[in-house]
């Protein structure tokens, strides 16, 4: 962390803890801080963030929650950043469009359309991508079965989005697929 970082403006921008937290959540989204790296201790943030050490650990619980760090106890230990993960992201995301469905974010209709926009270029690109094995493990899933239709639907369209090789095309539609 660079000396730059400014102390949070609270009276414009939000409680102190949501300022620290976008603050350091800014550095690893740049690469300022890249996985691995251990953040300062509590007492540092605070008096780098003119904070008190309560809004600190407050901020690491928020991006802690966002599974952008981990905490360690011992010796050794420490706040470090955390290398993203796509299941992290899915899941993440798969709650964001859980929520807005829920409420009146986005409709059932809005989710279609979207997994279609997604889907019908996918299915091109996995034609052409497919191994063996993804094409026996798709032709499985047209196999009829006691399982829940719903479940046996999903696996299809995971396997297809798989055949395309595109990680982020993964982790993009199984939130919407969900």
């Amino acid at each position: 962390m660079t000396s730059k970082d400014a102390a949070p403006n609270t009276a414009r921008n939000g409680p102190a803890y949501q300022q620290v937290a976008t603050a350091i959540r800014d550095m690893i989204v740049s690469g300022e801080l890249a996985p691995g790296d251990r953040l300062p201790i509590e007492a540092e943030l605070a008096d780098r963030y003119d904070v008190s050490r309560s809004t600190v650990r407050e901020a690491l619980r928020v991006i802690s929650s966002q599974d952008l760090v981990t905490t360690t106890r011992g010796v050794n230990g420490g706040t470090f950043v955390k290398q993203p993960g796509t299941s992290n992201v899915t899941d993440t995301l798969e709650v964001g469009l859980g929520l807005l469905a829920a409420g009146d974010g986005v409709t059932v209709d809005e989710l279609l359309e979207v997994r279609e926009i997604l889907e019908v270029p996918a299915t091109r690109i996995a034609a052409r991508r497919i191994t063996p094995e993804l094409l026996r493990e798709l032709e499985m899933t047209l196999e009829p079965r006691d399982a829940d239709a719903v479940d046996h639907h999903r696996e299809f369209h995971e396997v297809l989005m798989r055949a395309t090789g595109t990680r982020l095309l993964e982790v993009v539609t199984r939130p919407i697929f969900e």
